[in-house]
């Protein structure tokens, strides 16, 4: 199959994929929160967002589901905003949207289906770097249509946009792109969503560590610790300019549930049928035993990387829903697949020997 062939079925089929999700929304519970901080943008005082967040609710959902959304609203707690204000990019193209034309709904979105699309040309791209063309095809389309993809493609959330930027990230780390675009994705992943943070921390460390020397992708010590210290500020600058009480966050009652929270965890790992998390780690102990388990190779250290972002996010924010790692799931398969190939066929090699 040519390459411009491969590339049009693809195109035709992941528009299609995502035009078909777009008719089936999941109006999730953030719903009327997201509308009301873009209210709040175009000036809706404080006091009057939730009345008309309710009506807008009311003129465009139908009446069963508005009463399920103006419950949560009247429900809510006083500054419940406070967990939404921290996903500036996300509400800044909510409110573009709407400018537009769109609804204030499918404004809330459309950035999910949008960030879906790009997502599959990255995966696919991808997999046209470590497999053949008639592969890439299948898995592009497979790894497209797995759970945790398809539920941030239907959410009014910014977990897609989330998603499709640090998937950016890892790709080009793993291709060890140049990586003056790879730090504008990190820096941009914390504006999308202020707990990016996390990962970012760690990628930049990522970097500043890389097996090789001569990796386009290595930070020398002076840039790393220039770079951890202004991701630092970057983080509460954007937590200061967006938020009325910088201190939101010790609202939270995450870790309340102390030694229950982690019996959960145990279980969500080991039980849980629809968990890709679980069956990805069996593989690499799998793998592990083949050939030993190297970070002076480019493969091992970043998925190190994103196992200790998906760890300390756990830890921090105690969340099993998988589409809070829907890209670390598609980095994490299609490093695995190139490293099963590379152990057992002929595949190419792209990985440093720690030479």
């Amino acid at each position: 199959m040519s390459k411009k062939r491969l590339v049009i079925i693809y195109g035709l089929g992941i528009a299609l994929m995502t035009t078909l999700i777009g008719f089936v929304p999941g109006h999730n519970g953030d719903l009327p929160f997201y509308i009301a901080c873009s209210l709040e943008m175009q000036g809706v005082p404080h006091g009057e967002v939730r009345e008309q967040t309710k009506m807008i609710l009311r003129q465009e959902l139908p009446p069963a589901e508005y009463a399920v959304h103006a419950g949560r609203v009247d429900d809510a707690a006083p500054g419940i905003l406070n967990f939404y204000y921290v996903k500036p990019a996300y509400i800044w193209l909510e409110w573009g949207f709407h400018k537009l034309g769109f609804s204030y709904i499918f404004a809330t979105l459309l950035p999910s289906l949008i960030a879906y699309f790009f997502m599959g040309w990255i995966v696919l791209a991808w997999a046209l770097a470590i497999l053949k063309p008639w592969q890439a095809l299948l898995i592009g389309f497979l790894l497209m249509l797995t759970g945790p993809a398809m539920v941030i493609a239907r959410l009014s959330s910014p977990d897609g946009l989330s998603s499709l930027v640090l998937l950016g990230v890892l790709y080009r780390l793993y291709f060890e792109k140049t990586k003056g675009v790879t730090l504008l994705l990190i820096f941009l992943s914390v504006l999308v969503r202020i707990d990016n943070a996390v990962a970012a921390l760690i990628l930049l460390s990522a970097m500043a560590f890389w097996p090789s020397p001569e990796s386009p992708n290595r930070l020398s010590r002076p840039v790393y610790a220039v770079l951890l210290t202004a991701m630092l500020f970057f983080t509460a600058a954007i937590n200061f300019l967006v938020e009325k009480d910088f201190w939101w966050f010790t609202q939270a009652n995450y870790l309340q549930s102390g030694g229950n929270y982690f019996r959960q965890m145990v279980i969500y790992l080991t039980v849980m049928s629809d968990s890709f998390l679980f069956l990805l780690l069996l593989l690499i102990v799998i793998l592990g035993f083949v050939r030993p388990f190297s970070l002076r190779e480019k493969d091992n250290w970043l998925l190190a990387a994103i196992g200790c972002i998906v760890l300390i996010r756990c830890g921090l924010f105690p969340e099993f829903e998988e589409r809070f790692f829907a890209c670390y799931y598609l980095a994490g398969i299609l490093i695995l697949a190139d490293k099963v190939l590379r152990i057992f066929g002929p595949g190419k090699t792209l990985r440093y020997d720690g030479g």
